[in-house]
């Protein structure tokens, strides 16, 4: 693996992190499971068959919750899904070629040294996966507490894995070089398409800002500022030249067909449990209970 400049360093360490601590869990787990086999064959039998119904029960659960439905796809998500479609056969046909060329170096006559190349070089973190990823997991693992749910926990797990194996997935079968190599070709080996830092920023601020708001009128100038905030970091990332310009586009309207249909599933669920009030005993409850 050849990490470079633009490569996540920070993503590597850190998955490299979970599975070690995956491994260490997995391990104390299976000696505490044996070390209770060994004192009671048959309790640890029957306790073993009862987590299985548990985690059988909790995924069932979990499905039928999480099912999509028709309202999940709308407009905006076929929009983004024939864009992502007509981009990615336009790069690998080369119609895209003489557009990347000519918008290209629009941006990059905005990378001057010093405080302009240092204000995108910070914006651009915007679409670390290590840093806003993370942040958007707390996020959602503080609302999950709050709710006393799992739902933001999964629906946010579940969007920011999908969308890291669907960039790889297609920055493997595309293999855009990069515009710091010199050259504009595909299947050539490149991660330039779709960008990665675009589609990150999508998905992870938008769930983000899902996940603050409390009420609807609070989401609805929440999840634009996040919009905005994510066109900022691909802009950043064509100034620094990293991607094409087409690269961002991608990978916005990537992030975009998991980011819709996530926020929708959040949506669906109140922001916050009620608690009910315990109801007084009636009448003939307190006879019941012997009270005057």
């Amino acid at each position: 693996m050849r990490l470079t400049e633009y490569d996540d360093i920070g993503e590597f360490a850190a998955l490299a992190f979970v599975v070690i601590f995956g491994m260490v869990v997995w391990a104390t787990v299976a000696e505490q499971r044996l070390a209770a086999f060994t004192r009671d064959p048959a309790g640890a039998r029957a306790q073993t068959l009862a987590r299985r119904a548990a985690a059988r029960t909790t995924v069932r659960t979990l499905l039928v919750t999480l099912r999509p439905t028709r309202r999940l796809i709308t407009i905006p998500w076929v929009a983004c899904a024939a864009a992502l479609a007509i981009l990615t056969v336009g790069v690998l046909t080369g119609v895209t070629r003489q557009f990347d060329a000519v918008t290209l170096p629009w941006f990059t006559a905005l990378d001057t040294p010093g405080v302009g190349h240092l204000t995108a070089r910070v914006l651009v973190m915007g679409g670390q996966f290590w840093l806003v990823g993370t942040a958007a997991t707390g996020v959602a693992v503080w609302r999950g507490i709050q709710q006393r749910n799992v739902r933001p926990v999964v629906v946010t797990g579940a969007a920011m894995v999908v969308m890291s194996v669907s960039i790889w997935l297609l920055k493997v079968l595309v293999g855009r070089t990069a515009p710091r190599g010199g050259a504009n070709t595909v299947l050539a080996g490149g991660h330039s398409y779709p960008s990665g830092h675009a589609a990150t920023a999508v998905v992870c601020l938008a769930l983000a800002a899902a996940l603050i708001a409390r009420t609807p009128h609070t989401r609805r100038w929440l999840l634009p500022l996040a919009s905005a905030a994510a066109g900022v970091v691909g802009v950043c990332t064509i100034v620094l030249g990293y991607h094409w310009v087409t690269d961002v586009a991608a990978g916005w309207a990537a992030g975009s067909i998991l980011a819709i249909p996530a926020i929708r599933w959040l949506g669906r669920y109140p922001a916050t449990r009620p608690r009910t009030s315990p109801t007084p005993p009636s009448g003939e409850s307190r006879k019941a209970r012997g009270i005057a």
